[in-house]
This record gives C-alpha cells, structure tokens and sequence, in this order.
C-alpha cells in the first residue's frame, strides 16, 4: 500500500495532536495577521526598530498623528484623543515602507514652511 501526504498529516497528528502544517506555521500570534505582510513588527531587527525610535523623536505630537494616519492606522477615534505613546507604540504595526515614505513627506513638509 503506497503512504499519501494525508496518511503523514494523520501520523503527525497522532503524534503531536496538530497537523504538521499548523505546528510549522510562521503565525507567531494574532498580532502578525496585520494588514501588510512587510511590517516592523515582524520584519525588522533590533537596529531598525531602534532606527525607528530615533526617528520618532524628531516628530512633535501632531506630526506623530500625521504620520499614524498616513499609514493606516486608526484608532477608531481621533487623534487627538489619543496620546503620543499609544500612537508610537503601534507605529510597528506600519508597512516599513509606507512609513518611510510617509515620514520623508512630514520632514520635507517641515522644512519647506
């Protein structure tokens, strides 16, 4: 009788009480099934997110809600009622590149008024 690739799933299962392909899962926790695959959250190592700290700071709490709402992120309130911890905090969750994108715009809005 010839084995099939269901026949190593229910081996696997018996086994360890989950499918092979759930426990070789890349999903860590529910917060990597965010909205854009290339995020700081999952992607960036400890050098870039303290990059992105460092960026951060630079920006006054409107410019931090600025950049938040450029992003995608919402709150399901305004900003303004939000304050600037919350919104860097979840600053992680942006794509990376989106977020560098939408920071170069704030800094060069800054500098050309």
């Amino acid at each position: 009788m010839r084995k099939t690739p269901q026949d190593d799933e229910d081996s696997v299962k018996k086994i360890f009480g989950k499918k092979a392909s759930d426990i070789f899962s890349t999903s860590r926790n529910s917060r990597s099934k965010l909205k854009y695959p290339n995020t700081f959250y999952d992607n960036a190592g400890p050098e870039e997110m303290k990059h992105l700290k460092s960026l951060l700071v630079i920006l006054n709490d409107t410019e931090i809600a600025m950049l938040a709402e450029a992003v995608g992120i919402n709150f399901g309130k305004s900003f303004a009622e939000i304050d600037r911890g919350s919104i860097e905090g979840v600053l992680d969750e942006a794509d990376r590149e989106d977020l560098y994108r939408e920071y170069k715009k704030l800094i060069d809005q800054r500098e050309n008024t």
